[in-house]
């Protein structure tokens, strides 16, 4: 589930760092993303994708949050 954050950020946060952030093998990403291919939509999957995106998401920017301070 870790997997599907990478490619909606990839603009936002580097590929490399997503992966050591959220403890993910870069083949094991691709090897998703393949698998993405072969698999029917499902309303809960969906679901419980967006809850783990968000969780990922806080992960990441608490992280980065001392290197990359937001300016407002």
């Amino acid at each position: 589930m870790k997997y599907s954050f990478i490619t909606p950020h990839q603009n936002a946060y580097p590929i490399s760092l997503q992966y050591h952030l959220l403890g993910v093998k870069r083949n094991k990403y691709y090897q998703y993303q393949k698998s993405l291919k072969n698999r029917p939509d499902n309303p809960t999957h969906q679901e419980v994708l967006e809850w783990i995106q968000d969780l990922a998401k806080k992960r990441i920017d608490s992280s980065l949050r001392p290197w990359f301070p937001v300016c407002r």
